[in-house]
């Protein structure tokens, strides 16, 4: 346990350390840039050396003094924007300095700017440090992961946010929690918007509004919940889930499916042609007539599946055989 507590100890002074040596090398470059400089722009070198080197420590020196007024809960601005201005003319003084030679312009120039960050980076990592300590700054919460941001990030964020409220939670907890609260925002709204509905019908819009803001919608759900029939609405869909009524689903969709398909083709059966222009117009009279007209040898059956009548009904209408009158009829010698 004692290896473990002291690890992230370690691993922290061997960065400040690190921090601290890389911020020296880039401060001196710069300072070594400004007085190059100076020079070039005629400074006698009694006068830029101990200006130039009051002009870099007086940046950090105003870094450093925002940085105390902050942790103190102040907001430093006059600190912090003096501190940049110094650190911009250092910049361009740099820059200036070097107009002639463009690669050493730019490499003093940065190593101005550079100096000047890596301090603020220290600085503020400090300060966070201090009032997490003294409890003025939320814990740093858990690491989720590129997956989990990618296809959750609302509910990502709104976790990250739980648990930097309470740093207990860790990464598992803290999406259940999240997954949690937003399903009670959404039971919530529902159920706000039906009360509200329901209010209306038998109250004014107002007192609807007042009643649904009064009522404790928790309540309201815990007992919606409390009252639930789960074995009710179960056996309800497991009614329409037998395989009786699946079977019988299946086929209606199949004989649709054929209905579907033959009407759908171009060349049908010549007989179903008939029957369907012969339901359009006339009675089943004349649709006999006009089958027969046309086929005069068919019979009653033929004539039956050409109009889509039965057998029986066409025999009703079928013509009878024309009689002759006996007188006509010529008697044999």
């Amino acid at each position: 346990m004692t290896t473990n507590d002291s690890q992230p100890h370690v691993s922290g002074r061997t960065a400040d350390i690190l921090s601290s040596v890389f911020y020296a090398g880039v401060a001196l470059t710069a300072l070594a840039g400004q007085i190059t400089a100076a020079d070039k722009l005629g400074i006698s070198s009694a006068i830029a050396v101990p200006g130039i080197a009051l002009l870099e420590l007086g940046g950090v020196a105003l870094a450093a003094r925002a940085d105390f007024r902050r942790r103190l809960g102040e907001n430093a601005y006059a600190a912090r924007i003096l501190s940049g201005a110094v650190a911009v003319f250092a910049v361009v003084f740099n820059w200036y300095g070097h107009a002639d030679n463009l690669y050493a312009a730019g490499v003093f120039s940065f190593m101005s700017a550079l100096g000047y960050l890596v301090w603020l980076i220290n600085s503020g990592d400090r300060r966070r440090d201090q009032l997490r300590a003294e409890g003025k700054l939320t814990a740093t919460p858990p690491v989720y992961g590129m997956a989990q941001w990618l296809k959750h990030p609302w509910l990502t964020r709104r976790a990250r946010a739980l648990a930097s409220a309470d740093p207990g939670l860790g990464v598992h907890a803290s999406l259940k929690a999240a997954a949690d609260a937003d399903r009670l925002e959404r039971r919530q709204t529902a159920i706000a918007k039906a009360l509200k509905d329901s209010l209306a019908k038998s109250v004014d819009p107002a007192t609807a509004a007042i009643a649904v803001a009064t009522f404790d919608l928790d309540q309201i759900a815990a007992r919606l919940a409390a009252e639930a029939d789960y074995d009710g609405l179960t056996a309800l869909i497991g009614a329409k889930m037998t395989p009786v009524l699946l079977t019988a689903s299946a086929d209606a969709a199949a004989v649709k499916t054929e209905a579907r398909k033959r009407a759908a083709k171009p060349d049908g059966d010549a007989n179903a042609k008939t029957a369907v222009s012969s339901r359009k117009t006339g009675s089943t009279g004349e649709l006999v007539a006009k089958v027969l007209s046309r086929k005069p040898d068919a019979t009653p059956v033929d004539v039956a599946k050409a109009i889509g009548k039965s057998e029986r009904t066409v025999q009703r209408y079928w013509p009878k055989p024309q009689t002759v009158a006996p007188e006509l009829i010529p008697v044999s010698a």
